[in-house]
């Protein structure tokens, strides 16, 4: 194998670059003042090797990457306290949102509610899943209640049922995927409300008798919501 030492080659002008139009093969240290060039058929370059500052990484032109979490909140409702005993459904100021990060995202709705009864009232209490997109009017979203046969209530959560005692409270648990139309930069919040027919003496966060000693104790309720990327 034939050997060439020199000190500098250029270009026969004096300033033009020296192409190699075959490529080149360089075994030891190779030190330049710049490279210039897209660097794309560059392999096999051990990490070690790599030294200096190297550039920031920016992962906006990564494709074919999906799924993950995005944004997520929590409500929580530690206040213990009698609900209204009226017909229809109303807030019972338990709810919590987020503004989606990527269009068309799912989002994953899990709550808890603990509440009690006075005992010897009807049962038949529920509670619903509310929905509000941009900042607007709350609307039931229909698809997380059950199913509404003849003139039985629609619930999200069970309301608990009547055990005839004042000391009792129950808590209820559910998720709901709910897929909602909004528009990227707009919030999408989700709140808990309380439905009944009237008459239906309710409490959340406590027992109905609510005496101070340790037998009746206090609770939290709760709503989280997850964004769930496509």
């Amino acid at each position: 194998m034939s050997e060439i030492r020199v000190t500098n080659i250029i270009g026969e002008t004096g300033v033009d670059a020296v192409t190699f139009t075959k490529g080149i093969n360089v075994t030891g240290v190779t030190t330049a003042t710049s490279f210039s060039g897209s660097g794309a058929n560059l392999t096999s370059l051990p990490a070690g090797n790599l030294t200096g500052t190297l550039p920031a990484i920016d992962g906006s032109n990564l494709t074919g990457i999906s799924g993950g979490i995005g944004a997520v909140n929590q409500g929580r409702l530690t206040t213990a306290s009698q609900l209204a005993n009226v017909a229809g459904d109303f807030s019972v100021n338990l709810s919590t949102s987020i503004t989606p990060t990527k269009a068309g995202s799912k989002i994953l709705v899990m709550a808890s509610v603990s509440s009690g009864s006075q005992g010897g009232t009807s049962a038949g209490f529920v509670f619903k899943l509310y929905r509000s997109i941009g900042g607007g009017s709350y609307a039931i979203v229909d698809a997380a209640g059950g199913d509404a046969a003849g003139n039985r209530s629609r619930g999200f959560l069970s309301g608990g049922q009547e055990h005839g005692t004042d000391w009792v409270s129950e808590t209820s648990a559910n998720n709901y995927l709910d897929t909602p139309s909004y528009s990227l930069g707009q919030s999408v919040a989700y709140a808990i409300y309380a439905g009944g027919a009237g008459g239906q003496s309710r409490v959340i966060n406590r027992n109905w008798r609510d005496s101070d000693t340790t037998d009746n104790p206090r609770f939290m309720s709760s709503i989280t919501i997850m964004e769930i990327l496509q």
